[in-house]
């Protein structure tokens, strides 16, 4: 009979603690902006403001920046954040954040890898294949990876484009 009571009270004691862990979840929430760089005349002096980039023009530089928050209740752990480069830009090298692991794609991001490893095969003139380090110019996607985002904490992450 104390056995019985036992299991019984286990079991009980599982049901409670079942719905308790279901319902701590992590829940990262994203928000992206696309900044530009004007000048101001402020008080006689010209003064730099980063502005909302409504309307761009060849050859401006954007600021894209990705806001992260965990308003879950639980840590959030391998955390991929991806982000596209906006059709006619290119990346500016090394203007990523370093937050966790940061890589790249070139095949419209089916891949991911760090600059150095980012390679392609063409044929030459004379039909032999090369292998060639793709360039700034030919990444389509930055993807960082963040090992933990804790529960409520909050950062982000950016990056600079030259549109065309």
């Amino acid at each position: 009979m104390n056995r019985m009571k036992c299991k019984l009270v286990t079991l009980i004691t599982l049901a409670l603690l079942i719905p308790l862990t279901a319902w701590a979840a992590p829940k990262v929430e994203l928000s992206i902006s696309a900044e530009k760089s004007i000048v101001v005349e402020e008080n006689g002096e010209k003064v730099t403001k980063q502005v909302a980039a409504t309307e761009v023009t060849p050859g401006e530089t954007l600021t894209y920046t990705i806001n992260f928050v965990n308003s879950g209740d639980e840590s959030a752990t391998n955390v991929a954040i991806v982000d596209p480069l906006p059709e006619g830009s290119s990346y500016i090298a090394g203007s990523a954040s370093k937050t966790g692991e940061l890589t790249f794609s070139i095949d419209n991001g089916k891949t991911y890898k760090k600059p150095s490893l980012l390679n392609y095969k063409i044929k030459n003139s004379s039909g032999a294949e090369e292998q060639k380090v793709a360039s700034p110019e030919e990444y389509t996607h930055v993807r960082w990876l963040i090992p933990a985002i804790a529960a409520g904490e909050k950062g982000s992450v950016s990056f600079e484009v030259l549109m065309k």
